[in-house]
């Protein structure tokens, strides 16, 4: 027998369904304070996707299932999937972390992500794909490195690398994303050479449009004047190189990013704040809103 409670929250989802996420006019925050030469991360007023959450909003528990799921069971290269799905038609997305060892961000990331509310569509996330290079603390595993795997019109090369493209194909996704982190900055002088604070989009549809729209969202919300923490556009992804990737925009032809924030004197939750408002602002950009 369903519980009051139960029914009341059904009668508040059904009512807020055709209600319309409102967007912030506040005025723009920083969400990043600078202190004695290092990145320290604050907190938003607003969503990662820039729109108000609050009890008008389109984010009904009632109405979204959760699942996990296990790759290579009983194996010490176990990773785990999570999966949300919205009652709502929408855009299927997959984000994954941990691709490499030593760069903690993009799991922490994965792991808030993938404990996201969505209005709509499926959310589906991989937070360590390569579970003995975490464990390690190491850029690469046993077979070198996983993101080196992953030719394009091609098998993936190793085990690992081939179950996790059958279960992103599985997924038929619309939006992809990959996250990193890099030592270095793209593109500035200062600190060690890197690939840092930019997006990297496919060349598929709108992916280098909707990476330039997240950067100027970023670089706002940095309110700096011309900072070296500021968000660039990288190069466009064409399917060239064996990088996850390039293998997302050539064989399955979606938009995809890869996303990069810096190590470079910044701290771990910076960097996961980083990257969580880019995945949220994108996914907004492809037809999902999340709530945290």
């Amino acid at each position: 027998m369903e519980s009051n409670n139960t029914k009341l929250e059904e009668k508040n989802c059904s009512r807020n369904d055709d209600k319309k996420s409102e967007v912030s006019n506040q005025s723009r925050r920083s969400f990043i304070t600078k202190s004695a030469g290092v990145i320290a991360a604050s907190t938003f007023g607003i969503n990662q996707a820039g729109s108000v959450v609050g009890e008008d909003d389109e984010f009904c528990p009632i109405r979204q299932s959760h699942s996990e799921d296990t790759l290579l069971e009983g194996t010490e290269e176990e990773v785990k999937i999570y999966t949300t799905e919205s009652r709502i038609p929408g855009p299927t997305a997959v984000v994954v972390g941990g691709v490499q060892g030593n760069e903690p961000a993009t799991w922490n990331a994965a792991h808030q992500v993938k404990d996201w509310s969505i209005n709509s569509g499926k959310l589906v996330v991989l937070p360590e794909i390569n579970p003995v290079a975490i464990e390690r603390g190491t850029y690469i595993n046993d077979n070198g490195d996983l993101n080196d795997q992953f030719p394009p019109g091609q098998e993936p090369t190793t085990e690992l690398a081939q179950v996790l493209w059958e279960v992103i194909e599985q997924a038929n996704p619309d939006v992809f994303f990959s996250l990193h982190t890099s030592r270095g900055i793209l593109h500035e002088f200062e600190g060690p050479s890197g690939v840092g604070q930019a997006i990297y989009p496919t060349y598929i549809d709108s992916a280098r449009s909707n990476a330039s729209r997240t950067v100027e969202y970023m670089n706002q919300q940095l309110e700096s004047f011309r900072s070296i923490y500021d968000f660039k556009v990288g190069n466009t992804l064409y399917g060239t190189r064996p990088l996850l990737t390039h293998k997302v925009g050539a064989d399955l032809e979606i938009p995809g990013f890869l996303v990069e924030a810096t190590r470079y004197r910044t701290k771990l939750e910076t960097r996961v704040e980083w990257e969580t408002a880019i995945v949220a602002n994108l996914l907004e950009q492809n037809g999902m809103k999340v709530s945290r």
